[in-house]
């Protein structure tokens, strides 16, 4: 008879106790034993991946400020050259061409805000699945059952209940 909350791994060929999942990034189970050094894994990468956004997005933006110079004179601020609606819009164009013209460095810098971007919410989704005391198996199970958004509302109103008392 196998313990309660395990699963046997057909990836590493054993019962893992608390079983949460099989991480092909560390090349092993994630169970209660190493769930802590997991979110942090996972956490760490969010923080090097916003690191590397923020770092691609100021080369892209001293890139912009170079050929404003260039092409309007000095000036010390963007907004001066700028309007608010055309920023964004120029910062964009800028980026596209910045792409073109550094291919490697253009496909890794927005492979890195595709990561920042959705790291932080799986490390949020890890983070509620312990506030609930649920592992991730069992929530793709429940999910399963009761395919839908129903059970996350009750989920999420009995997290937000504990917290908030």
């Amino acid at each position: 008879m196998k313990p309660a909350r395990s699963k046997h791994c057909s990836v590493c060929k054993v019962c893992v106790p608390h079983f949460d999942h099989h991480c092909i990034w560390i090349n092993k189970c994630v169970s209660k034993f190493n769930h802590i050094y997991f979110l942090a894994f996972v956490g760490w990468h969010a923080l090097i991946c916003l690191y590397g956004s923020i770092s691609y997005l100021l080369v892209v933006l001293g890139e912009l400020k170079k050929d404003t110079v260039k092409d309007h004179g000095a000036h010390d601020k963007l907004l001066d050259v700028y309007s608010w609606f055309e920023l964004p819009i120029v910062f964009w164009s800028k980026m596209l061409q910045f792409n073109n013209e550094n291919k490697v460095l253009g496909l890794l810098g927005l492979l890195n805000l595709f990561f920042t971007c959705f790291l932080p919410i799986f490390f949020g989704y890890h983070i509620r699945n312990i506030l609930v005391n649920r592992t991730t198996n069992e929530d793709v199970k429940v999910q399963r059952m009761f395919y839908g958004f129903t059970n996350q509302i009750i989920i999420w109103s009995t997290l937000l209940a504990k917290l908030s008392s």
